[in-house]
């Protein structure tokens, strides 16, 4: 296998070759050692609705947050190996705005995440974080 060979991990890929949903990587050892580029899409509505009346139903209020970090850790274990042997690469590709609501609104389920996070931005996402955008559109 060549190198630069990346397998996807994404619920909205799952026909194209080379790419699995994260039910589907749950478990599977068929990834250890591959690089993999994941997705962090934004939940379908109906999961949003059924996991805010199990947060109304246990007193919680972080299960949406701990549902995201879950299926990261989930897809995150499944090239690493066994402690994390090897030198895989990992690639999680997250909205900007859904990992800003991890971060404002569900504090702490980031920590909750059993591997690194390094935060990448292109240069238009930089332009957009710093606020310069509404303020030129002012």
């Amino acid at each position: 296998m060549a190198k630069d060979s990346w397998f996807i991990v994404s619920n909205r890929v799952k026909t194209l070759t080379d790419t699995m949903t994260h039910v589907g990587a749950r478990g599977s050892n068929a990834l250890i050692g591959r690089d993999i580029l994941q997705t962090m899409p934004w939940m379908t509505p109906f999961e949003y609705e059924q996991l805010q009346a199990l947060n109304a139903w246990t007193g919680r209020n972080d299960l949406v947050g701990l549902r995201h970090i879950d299926e990261f850790n989930q897809t995150r274990g499944r090239n690493l190996g066994f402690r994390h042997r090897g030198d895989a690469r990992h690639t999680l590709l997250v909205n900007l705005r859904l990992l800003k609501v991890l971060v404002e609104h569900h504090a702490g389920v980031l920590g909750r995440a059993r591997y690194g996070l390094c935060l990448h931005m292109d240069s238009d996402r930089r332009y957009e974080a710093t606020g310069r955008a509404k303020s030129r559109a002012a």
